[in-house]
């Protein structure tokens, strides 16, 4: 057992900061955890920030040789939700530790958002600078108590490499209003540092901005996610946040003088070497530059999907994984992922997400985890890691079995994500959430014949099938093309649809909209009106509430067009006033209304304040649009394919030349076009809304025979990032969301596997496989890594009648060249010093 350590004085209230000391003797080594970060200093020099982020029963301990005759170290520790706790241990030393909760700090500051910690209130007149001097006298410092108890089975040596603090300064500073903007040119991540000269009393606020014009903060009519704020009498500032930060702009505001110093201190993954790309298209440079860049920030102590806003390890980290191989070499921070995924997060057969302490059962999630350790050996050959997470591997796809109905298909799961496009219809059995049940299928049978279980990899096999045939009676559609159905109980209604936001000009409060109608009533007399929104929403009748829906917009609901309310109308046999009041949410503000025999005509709309009626917007008249559900869903035909239940005839029939909504607003991609056609709207294809969901669907079309279009859609979909002059990539194909995120990065990996060609699932064979394609490109060149030191370099040259090809490999695996795609073709494979052979023009 290992004893942790805290300060007197904290309780268990969370968001507390706490100091301890001792004195270590010369050539000390220590090793250091901490509840649940730190900042280590010896004799006054800083000499870390951490530890890496863990979890039980995996805690990751860093060590250090303290170098100095006399060791004065000083630790600060932040609690984020528990109390701040310590373990410091070196072996053969007895230190004698004092400890005092640190009273900088507000500790009823509010929680940012994600992982990404409470905002930091601090009081500058609380001088605490000089406990970490090697002179500071401590004695009124009370000793540290006893903590929390850990095994010291799960107390582990940090699994990759330490971090060291690197300093990077804004590329602008402007001065306005009494307000400081620092811009950093891009997104960046670390620890803000700033110095400024202030008016006695006034309290300074530090916004953390993504961008001035757009980004999910906008989206909810902030410009900022979150903001630190300074108070105290001292006029001369210092200060250095704790927490790291993601962002763009800071916006320093208050009563200040001067802020003559505005830095970040940033703690990168230690990259050995990098890879590289270039092309003849200009586009895809840029596009390889963004992702690239984004990947970078992203690789933290763990694979954040994105800095600013949730600073969280999401299954984002498959994608990530691919690109930090073919781009850094980098395979251990991938082995803690998935560890942290297949273990910490691991709980009664379920993974949850995120990792290290998921919260959330994601099951599309959970069957792609089983994807990622195949993928994982593929390219490593790690069996030790291979035969510790069996078991865990074996429980969660026997938690699928819940529900598992007699066809061997899965029926109402919960909880799937599979693309954040609310029109992907995951009622009843999904087609897409089976299509990756039977690829975890296939991958544990292959998993468990690399570990000799053959019993286990023939059932595997076995349910495999049992799936795959129920899939096709299920989701095939009649007309022969191999195109799906997105679920077995997609209801097939049409609506009569409002965006309010749309309807607004993007003009609006964020309060509720009216629509009010006039209409007349069927030959019938009575109606039943079918309605829906993602919010609150109320129907009056004639002056009476017929209908009231207090949910509230939540991502975990289904598009609220497929399970409309009902309601039956008693209308007069003259005017009727029909009124929808539609609460503003930020997830889509839409209202969707039909009724069977009433011709709608044109709404009277406007926006008001419930609080007090007042009108926020001056009312006019819209023709509600046209919707109907997608003909096609690529997110189900792009799962589908990546399992290897479908093929280029399918995925063809899936590639229309025009994206058509009848909308395009905060959630609608930026490439799709908008149209009021009803024969266009019957027949639109619905794209995925996210690059996540986007890699599934070009890996298949690239799989398929399907590479130009590929390509084709990918220029399109990153496209609208590169129109818009985005720094890294996004969340979604609107800038409406986190405009730095891993998951958008996969275009360095398609550049680097389908361009140049490199193949790392052959590794865990020694064989590095390559088959490059030059596309419309005049060349094409790279360095595709293979490992934190070992990589391969290709060059695409066209000539007059052929494409030159060169390979230079700094490995000792076997290259195996494949140059069908190429046509004709001169190949030259070397070695950096030495040439091994010339190919012939074929």
């Amino acid at each position: 057992m290992k004893q942790m350590m805290k300060a007197s004085g904290c309780s268990n209230s969370g968001n507390q900061y706490a100091w301890f000391r001792a004195e270590f003797p010369a050539n000390a080594e220590i090793q250091i955890y901490a509840d649940d970060f730190y900042e280590l200093w010896n004799n006054g020099k800083f000499l870390a920030y951490g530890p890496a982020r863990s979890g039980e029963p995996l805690l990751y301990f860093d060590r250090f040789q303290l170098s100095g005759s006399r060791n004065h170290v000083t630790v600060k520790v932040h609690g984020r939700k528990r109390v701040p706790q310590l373990f410091c241990n070196s072996p053969g030393v007895v230190a004698y530790w004092r400890a005092k909760r640190s009273n900088a700090y507000d500790s009823n500051a509010p929680y940012t958002i994600g992982d990404a910690g409470f905002t930091e209130f601090c009081n500058l007149d609380v001088e605490e600078a000089d406990y970490v001097l090697a002179a500071f006298d401590d004695s009124d410092w009370l000793p540290a108590v006893e903590g929390r108890v850990l095994q010291a089975s799960h107390l582990l040596p940090r699994p990759i490499p330490l971090f060291r603090e690197t300093e990077r300064k804004p590329l602008r500073i402007t001065r306005k209003n009494g307000e400081t903007l620092a811009d950093f040119g891009e997104m960046v991540f670390g620890r803000l540092e700033i110095a400024g000269h202030k008016s006695a009393n006034a309290e300074i606020t530090i916004e953390y901005i993504e961008d001035l014009k757009s980004g999910w903060a906008h989206a909810e009519g902030r410009r900022a996610m979150y903001a630190d704020r300074l108070t105290g009498h001292v006029t001369d500032f210092h200060w250095k946040s704790f927490n790291k930060r993601g962002f763009r702009y800071i916006a320093v505001c208050g009563n200040l003088e001067s802020v003559p110093s505005i830095r970040l201190l940033e703690y990168a993954y230690p990259l050995q070497e990098n890879g590289t790309f270039l092309c003849s298209d200009s586009a895809l440079n840029n596009l390889w530059k963004i992702s690239e860049r984004t990947l970078r920030i992203c690789m933290d102590d763990l694979f954040n999907d994105c800095p600013h806003r949730d600073q969280a390890q999401w299954m984002d980290a498959f994608v990530s994984s691919k690109a930090a191989l073919s781009l850094f070499g980098i395979t251990d921070l991938t082995r803690k992922c998935i560890l942290q995924h297949a273990v910490c997060s691991f709980r009664h057969g379920k993974l949850l997400s995120p990792s290290i302490h998921g919260w959330s059962f994601m099951p599309d999630y959970a069957m792609i985890q089983i994807l990622f350790i195949r993928w994982y050996f593929l390219v490593t050959n790690d069996m030790q890691l291979l035969a510790e997470l069996w078991s865990n591997c074996a429980a969660g796809v026997a938690h699928m079995h819940v529900y598992r109905q007699s066809d061997g298909l899965l029926d109402n799961v919960e909880g799937a994500y599979l693309d954040n496009a609310f029109e992907l219809c995951r009622l009843g059995k999904s087609a897409a959430m089976n299509a990756l049940y039977y690829a975890a299928l296939n991958a544990m049978a292959e998993l468990a014949a690399v570990l000799g279980k053959t019993c286990e990899s023939t059932a595997y096999y076995k349910e495999a099938e049992v799936v795959k045939q129920a899939f096709h009676r299920v989701f095939d559609r009649p007309d022969g093309t191999g195109t799906l159905r997105d679920s077995s109980d997609r209801p097939e209604r049409s609506f009569y649809n409002y965006n309010f936001s749309c309807e607004f000009g993007g003009r609006f409060q964020g309060k509720t909209a009216r629509a009010v109608f006039q209409i007349s009533p069927p030959v019938s007399g009575c109606t039943t009106l079918y309605s829906a929104a993602f919010g609150p929403y109320r129907i009056f009748c004639n002056g009476v509430k017929v209908l009231d829906d207090n949910r509230p917009a939540a991502w975990t609901r289904p598009l609220p067009a497929y399970e409309p309310h009902a309601t039956d109308l008693e209308l007069h046999n003259d005017i009727n006033t029909i009124i929808f009041e539609v609460d503003c949410n930020f997830l889509n503000w839409d209202l969707f209304f039909d009724a069977e025999g009433v011709e709608w005509g044109e709404g009277t709309l406007w926006e008001f304040d419930p609080a007090d009626g007042s009108i926020l917007s001056p009312p006019h008249q819209a023709v509600p649009r046209y919707w109907e559900p997608p003909t096609f869903s690529q997110a189900t035909h792009g799962y589908a394919a990546y399992a290897g239940l479908i093929g280029n005839f399918a995925l063809r029939a899936v590639l229309p030349n025009e994206y058509f909504r009848n909308y395009i607003s905060i959630r609608v991609p930026l490439f799709s076009t908008e149209t009021v056609d009803p024969a266009k709207l019957s027949s639109w294809i619905l794209p995925p809304n996210t690059p996540w969901t986007m890699f599934y669907f070009l890996s298949a079309l690239f799989e398929n025979d399907l590479a130009d279009e590929a390509f084709a859609l990918l220029r399109r979909a990153w496209g609208v990032m590169l129109d818009r002059n985005a720094v890294n990539t996004w969340e979604e194909w609107n800038n409406n969301s986190s405009l730095c995120h891993a998951w958008g990065a996969s275009p360095c990996w398609f550049f680097h596997r389908e361009i140049l060609g490199v193949k790392h699932e052959f590794l865990h064979r020694n064989e590095v496989v390559i088959r490059p394609a030059l596309f419309n490109l005049e060349f094409a060149r790279g360095r595709v890594m293979l490992g934190p030191k070992e990589w391969v370099e290709v060059e695409l040259q066209r000539k007059t009648d052929y494409i030159q090809v060169v390979i230079t490999p700094n490995t000792r695996r076997q290259i195996i060249t494949d140059f069908t795609k190429l046509h004709r073709f001169e190949s030259v494979i070397k070695q950096p010093a030495m040439e091994l052979y010339n190919g012939t023009i074929r």
